[in-house]
C-alpha cells in the first residue's frame, strides 16, 4: 500500500509486477485500500488503479 499511495511511476510499474506475477490478490488491495488514512483524492487515484487491474464482473 505504502507504494502505491506514494504514486511514483516505479512504484506503480512494481506493484503492476506482483499483480502479474500473482503475488498478491488485486482485491485483497482494493479491500486496504479503504483502511489506509489518505485524503479523499488519493483514494480515488488509488481506486482508479486498482480497477484497471480487476477482472471484469
Amino acid at each position: 500500500m505504502s507504494k502505491l499511495v506514494a504514486g511514483r511511476e516505479k512504484d506503480h510499474a512494481f506493484a503492476g509486477a506482483l499483480l502479474r506475477a500473482g503475488l498478491v490478490d488485486p482485491a485483497v488491495i482494493a479491500e486496504r485500500i479503504e483502511m489506509v488514512d489518505v485524503h479523499p483524492l488519493v483514494r480515488k487515484r488509488l481506486r482508479d488503479w486498482i480497477g484497471l487491474c480487476l477482472p471484469a464482473t
